[in-house]
């Protein structure tokens, strides 16, 4: 795509091939695009093609897209004639090659240029079929779309869609838009692998960070960027900083993750567990701005020594989208203790949802918490860009019907929906062997097990934190630079707390390593309500031993209604 124009107006339409309900092979040329709801296998067989900045290109393994409304949805554009994929002639079959040369003629583009495809349909996967279930997420993977002639090619679990016909673009296109890649992003990834690429031995990787307003599109581009970077390296780290919508994990933590293959779709489709994270509790800095930036100087420092200490890899950061106020405070001093070689400022229409200019970076005129001295002295270059178009949506102006409640929603249940959770009973662990973070006057000792009945905990570890406890008793001091391994569900607990058999019932998809003995803390995430469907992560059947709340929960049915009387 040319960096100076930006997306096209227009795309025309891919030629489909269809082969039953579970395959299908796909003719691109240059300014066409395939625009599919759903999940995929993806491969190309001749020619080249990009997903989301990711090169495809033939002889590579099909990989995975998941393309759902809660996001853009997923494109597959043509890339460039000698693009690196060659022809791949010789694998197409006689009338398969005839057909891309008609296309080719057709469009008049060189045969290069026109890239075959293979999709497959994928098996729904376990969260899916839960999705299915709940009337809220039921179409996050797709609307029904009927099967008719000249209509879009429905296979199992996807729709694959024609752009010219306009009704089936509506329905298809309501709740998302396609993902083009925007203006000026070339230019940035070039000057960052610059960077990158003139980094010394023994000095740190190129480190970028992302800032914008909501709805600017930092998760979008930083997808982009991922992928695109991963065609040069190995393999990155993404440091996430957004405790609200996070990329790779459950909200109310900000963590490190490796990413070593190409990120499609939603967060909720691609999670996986960081290398590094510390606990926030809440989906916002707002409650405790201190004590976030103390969380996030940890975690900056440890992802330092760590680097310094292995192998030179680029690091991206996510920050979240609180821009005014305080907000601007914690973002202004993320930087100065990341010290990133680039800022990639993305700005929306609207002034009032933009940070200030950070070229040269504003004094700290505020000093409303500790903030150590930057490792670098030196401003980072700042790339302004515009925010992700949204000029494509059918109804000019509105957002995806998946509110950021939703999306924190979509994250737990995926987070907790895994083959360590479900079918399987909790871990009964003794309340004796964990320790509570909190401030012993928050909670009333004879409450504590109604506080953690039914909540999500984080599971926090012993070690390298304030977890002095001279007294031996349940409450340890609060500390905002304690790791955290993940969360949990407590599922259950005993009813007495002065009993020596006080326990607790935890649903987690961690190893019983990292869940006792450790040190617990209650979130503020509330647990949704999409999570209480029969046969999801917290709704069934187990045996507790007389413990509150390890039943299902039984409605009466068997007795009769009492009417009153109708008139005199």
């Amino acid at each position: 795509m040319d960096d100076d124009a930006g997306p096209a107006e227009g795309y025309g339409d891919p030629v489909i091939l269809p082969s039953g309900r579970e395959s299908a092979v796909i003719l691109l040329a240059p300014g066409s695009r395939l625009v599919f709801t759903g999940e995929l296998f993806v491969s190309v067989l001749a020619g080249a093609a990009t997903i989301h900045g990711h090169h495809l290109v033939p002889g590579v393994a099909p990989i995975r897209v998941a393309s759902t409304l809660a996001t853009a949805l997923e494109a597959v554009y043509s890339a460039a004639a000698g693009g690196g994929g060659g022809s791949g002639r010789a694998g197409l079959r006689k009338g398969l090659a005839e057909k891309r040369a008609e296309v080719a003629a057709d469009r008049q583009v060189p045969l290069d240029a026109v890239v075959v495809l293979r999709v497959t349909s994928v098996e729904p996967s376990p969260l899916r079929r839960l999705l299915g279930a709940i009337r809220e997420y039921r179409t996050v993977f797709g609307r029904e779309v009927e099967e008719e002639e000249d209509g879009p090619v429905i296979l199992d679990g996807a729709v694959l869609f024609f752009e010219s016909q306009e009704r089936l673009k509506d329905a298809a296109f309501s709740s998302g838009y396609p993902f083009e890649e925007g203006q000026g992003w070339e230019g940035v990834l070039d000057d960052f692998v610059s960077v990158c690429d003139s980094k010394e031995p023994g000095e740190l990787g190129g480190t970028m960070l992302l800032c914008g307003g909501q709805d600017s599109g930092k998760s979008t581009f930083g997808r982009w960027m991922m992928n695109k970077l991963l065609s040069r390296y190995p393999r990155i780290e993404f440091v996430d900083l957004d405790c609200g919508q996070t990329e790779f994990g459950p909200p109310g933590i900000i963590s490190v993750t490796s990413v070593s293959s190409p990120v499609f779709g939603a967060p909720f489709t691609h999670g996986q567990n960081p290398v590094d994270a510390r606990f926030i509790g809440s989906a916002s800095p707002k409650g405790d701005p201190a004590a976030f930036f103390q969380s996030v100087v940890s975690l900056l420092e440890h992802h330092r020594e760590r680097s310094l200490a292995g192998e030179q890899v680029p690091t991206v950061i996510n920050t979240n989208g609180w821009v005014k106020g305080l907000g601007l405070q914690l973002i202004l001093d993320t930087i100065r203790v990341a010290a990133p070689d680039m800022v990639v400022q993305l700005e929306t229409s609207v002034a009032g949802r933009n940070l200030p200019g950070l070229s040269p970076l504003p004094p700290r005129e505020l000093q409303l918490w500790a903030c150590p001295d930057p490792s670098s002295a030196d401003d980072p270059k700042v790339a302004v860009l515009p925010a992700v178009r949204w000029d494509n949506l059918p109804q000019k102006g509105k957002s995806f019907h998946f509110a950021p409640k939703n999306l924190r929603e979509l994250a737990l249940l995926s987070y907790f929906h895994s083959e360590n959770v479900d079918g399987t009973a909790p871990w009964r662990v003794p309340l004796d062997a964990v320790r509570l973070a909190a401030p012993p006057d928050l909670i009333p000792p004879t409450e504590v097990l109604r506080v953690l009945n039914a909540s999500i905990i984080g599971l926090l570890d012993s070690a390298g934190g304030a977890s002095d406890n001279e007294n031996g008793g349940l409450f340890v001091p609060v500390d905002p630079t304690r790791r955290c391994y993940g969360l949990g569900i407590v599922r259950a607990a005993t009813t007495d707390l002065d009993t020596a058999e006080a326990e607790i019932y935890v649903s987690t998809p961690l190893p019983l390593a990292r869940v006792c003995p450790r040190v617990i803390a209650v979130t503020q995430v509330q647990l949704p309500e999409a999570m209480l469907t029969p046969g999801g992560p917290y709704l069934s059947d187990f045996p507790t031993g007389g413990g509150i709340g390890g039943q299902v929960r039984k409605g009466r049915r068997n007795l009769g209604r009492k009417h009153a009387p109708s008139g005199p």
